[in-house]
């Protein structure tokens, strides 16, 4: 009885194995590889209705082919900030969403950049109801492998929102170009 009981572990153990060898997953044949994890805070600056406003936030995600990341990013106000449409009421926005970016040439120390920011947020002015919004932020620059585990991006572009409901405020008011530094902290495995 233990030879086959052995006997049968021992098929049953081969054909779970060969069965897995055959499967299909979408990565593996896509082309994409899963090769690292990054993620680390943003600092930037915009002008908001002629007045350059500080901004910060944060961002993770995932690494692929070693030169392609799709994470998720939250950005918002150092302050609130008074703008002449509103002058006796302070203004905070905030938006987050997904940001897709790729780097050329990843493995040089000093290499191009290029990134796109998509999501939504709100704008909330003192005494009216917060207003969602649509953001779309494309931008382009460098990026330093300062170390393995810490990388430096120097990005410049510009931030397009739309769908903005409040009375004195129009999309072209919000819209503008912005630059910002982000300190990505992880890690890369894999060779290039």
């Amino acid at each position: 009885m233990k030879k086959i009981t052995l006997v049968f572990i021992s098929i049953l153990s081969f054909s779970i194995f060969s069965l897995a060898q055959d499967q299909e997953t979408v990565f593996e044949y896509s082309g994409l590889k899963l090769t690292g994890l990054w993620g680390g805070p943003v600092y930037g600056l915009t002008p908001i209705s002629n007045e350059n406003v500080f901004y910060r936030g944060g961002f993770g995600g995932l690494e692929f082919n070693k030169n392609l990341f799709l994470g998720y990013a939250a950005y918002w106000l150092d302050e609130r900030v008074v703008i002449p449409e509103y002058p006796n009421q302070r203004l905070d926005l905030s938006f987050k969403g997904a940001i897709l970016s790729y780097a050329h040439k990843a493995h040089k120390t000093v290499h191009p950049k290029f990134a796109c920011f998509v999501g939504g947020g709100k704008i909330d002015v003192e005494a009216e109801e917060d207003d969602k919004i649509f953001v779309l932020q494309p931008s382009a620059g460098i990026e330093i492998n300062a170390f393995k585990w810490w990388h430096i991006d120097v990005l410049a572009g510009y931030r397009i929102i739309s769908n903005t409901d409040l009375a004195n405020l129009d999309d072209q008011t919000l819209s503008a170009f912005q630059a910002e530094i982000k300190l990505r902290f992880g890690i890369s495995w894999g060779w290039h």
